[in-house]
């Protein structure tokens, strides 16, 4: 925003009252008023603005801290100018004109004027959200305050449990679980001493609990010798807390299902409905993922800002740079939910995506601790989000569950496929230099950002066809891309690509499991396979140990004890989606031609430089 004269307005916000402070061109004083926060006195400031406007003949220009509290969602929706600035800038500016550090409300009222006429570069323009984003940021706002108190009422029956059967404690660990509650309501009903060993066995197998038996059943019964008097306190105090956590739990599921509801709502064809669609067509991003960022940052998801959404979430990271010594540091001032919220799509990311579980490897290799991996992973994740968000481009539509979509119709079809794995490894490849390690400088990251998330961009494959021409279709015919044809992809490794159909038939995968012969999937595949009951390298662990077994029609593997059948050696080796593979196989039963994608004999999965994500098993 540049420079520019008029009459400008700070205001204060408070809980109880507003100092406002308006400033003119010359930074002259003109009004100082304080107003209360209510219907009348948000009123009452509305006509001094409009008669200052009409005297003066000119817009006026607010700036305000809180740019989502009410008084400042009212002056946007009248039609003044707001804009909102950190709190911590203005403290800056604050120090600026009192080097004694006096602080009251009409002081930085007159501060956050003066910064607007004096520094309109550090001030951002509210907009006024859309009426989803709104109900999106109240569901999210309430998932959040319930599982906080999830968490706290969790913790307090931690320990109480502790002063009353502390040896269940150690062997239970995370009191949110169904099977521990269970127990606990056990314990509370009949008493430690008289629970038996029939109730705990059917909640430890109900709940498919591997801890052993013995081990628990002789925690519950140590008894620490407290008198029946404390047992009986002690027992009435665990009762009200399970309780309380059971209704917690219930009101979570609650808020998911609501929150599902709210994105399957979204308009079809608007911003918000694509902007979902990007999102949660990456790995490790799911409902509350996409949900948080939506709701936390909705300027810059709209715009794909990824300078802004790695400084509000806390991956950008900061630098200390003096005479001779420098350090990188960890941003600690960010958005709490966006940080979390990223931290969890970084931690899910790497464990159902073969190529962030690699990068995740090479950091602990470099000796990188948890946490400052997961920001890397994260800060890569929010780079190529972004490049999709401005190319209204999905990463992988399979992901999607099922939903109608309808960017890729208006798109023309334009798909970024992540399950192709040499696809997926150039998206990270390529969107590595948008990011710096925390041994660079923010300087350096902001040079480099701009050109790697350009090139993040260039990782598209053209699809033949779109999603609404095969969306709720039974059976569609694959959309195969020439390997030519994918942007920056080397021809030798690049992957004809699928598009299968939404549903996946529980008989079309019952029948290719018995009908297609597994020996001669995995010889199309690896066109060297030894005969039947040679020793084959494991899809899983690599080792040699896996043996196809006609019987079985299955691929066994003696080392890890796993079964691969047709269906998952199209996803290990080819690098499909679960439904492509299904929808390939199906049409191989209906006698329609077909091509198999190959993974060189040289590099068997499982090792580097060969690895694929593992199969989605089917129930």
């Amino acid at each position: 925003m540049d420079r520019a004269g008029g009459l400008v307005v700070g205001i204060d916000w408070g809980t109880e009252t507003h100092s406002v402070c308006v400033l003119g061109a010359e930074g002259e004083s003109v009004l100082e008023v304080t107003v209360k926060n209510e219907a009348k006195g948000i009123a009452s400031l509305q006509e001094r603005l409009r008669e200052l406007e009409a005297r003066h003949g000119a817009s006026v220009r607010i700036g305000i801290e809180s740019p989502s509290v009410a008084v400042a969602r009212v002056l946007v929706k009248e039609g003044f100018h707001v804009f909102s600035i950190n709190p911590k800038q203005s403290d800056r500016f604050r120090d600026r004109h009192s080097a004694a550090g006096a602080k009251d409300d009409r002081r930085d009222a007159w501060v956050i004027a003066q910064g607007l006429r004096t520094d309109p570069g550090c001030y951002r323009a509210v907009r006024p959200p859309s009426p989803f984003v709104v109900r999106l940021q109240q569901v999210t706002s309430s998932r959040k305050e319930v599982v906080d108190d999830l968490v706290c009422v969790a913790s307090r029956l931690r320990n109480v449990m502790l002063d009353f059967v502390p040896d269940f404690v150690h062997v239970a660990n995370d009191f949110q679980r169904d099977w521990v509650l269970s127990i606990c309501e056990r314990i509370v009903k009949k008493g430690a001493t008289r629970v038996t060993g029939a109730a705990i066995g059917k909640i430890l197998k109900k709940g498919r609990v591997k801890k052993p038996f013995d081990e628990v059943f002789a925690a519950i019964k140590a008894d620490i010798g407290l008198s029946s008097n404390d047992l009986e306190a002690y027992r009435e105090r665990c009762g009200h807390l399970v309780a309380r956590i059971r209704l917690l739990k219930r009101q979570e599921r609650e808020c998911d299902k609501a929150l599902d509801k709210l994105l399957h709502e979204a308009p079809e064809g608007s911003d918000e409905r694509r902007q979902i669609d990007t999102l949660l067509s990456f790995p490790g991003t799911g409902p509350v993922v996409a949900a948080t960022l939506m709701s936390r940052a909705p300027w810059a998801i709209a715009e794909g800002c990824y300078e802004a959404l790695r400084q509000l979430s806390g991956v950008a990271p900061v630098t200390l740079a003096s005479g001779k010594k420098k350090r990188v540091v960890q941003r600690r001032s960010c958005d709490e939910e966006l940080r979390n919220a990223l931290f969890l799509c970084a931690k899910a990311a790497v464990r159902s995506n073969v190529v962030f579980k690699n990068y995740a490897k090479k950091l602990a290799a470099e000796g990188k601790p948890f946490g400052q991996r997961m920001r890397v992973i994260g800060d890569k994740l929010l780079a190529a989000q972004c490049a999709a968000l401005r190319a209204g481009r999905l990463f992988d539509e399979t992901r999607l569950n099922g939903l109608t979509r309808s960017i890729a119709a208006a798109a023309g079809g334009t798909v970024v496929m992540g399950g192709v794995a040499s696809t997926a490894q150039g998206a990270v490849a390529n969107a590595e230099a948008a990011t710096s390690s925390t041994d660079t400088t923010m300087t350096d990251a902001a040079a480099s950002a701009e050109s790697a998330v350009a090139n993040a961009e260039a990782i598209t494959v053209p699809v033949v066809g779109t999603v609404a021409a095969y969306a709720g279709a039974d059976a569609v015919g694959p959309s195969e891309v020439p390997a030519e044809d994918a942007v920056g992809a080397d021809p030798e490794v690049a992957a004809p690509v699928l598009t299968a159909p939404r549903r996946v038939h529980p008989e079309d995968v019952k029948r290719i499991r018995n009908e297609v012969p597994v020996q001669e999937v995995l010889g199309e595949l690896r066109p060297h396979t030894p005969p039947i009951g040679a020793r084959l390298a494991c899809p899983a662990c690599g080792a040699y140990h896996a043996k196809v077994k006609r019987e079985t029609n299955l691929l066994r593997c003696f080392g890890c004890k796993q079964n691969w059948n047709p269906i998952d050696l199209l996803v290990t080796y080819g690098g499909l989606s679960f439904p492509a593979a299904v929808e390939r196989l199906r049409r191989r039963l209906a006698g329609a031609a077909y091509t198999v994608v190959g993974t060189p004999p040289s590099t068997p999965p499982g090792t580097a430089g060969g690895a694929r994500s593992a199969p989605e098993r089917v129930p």
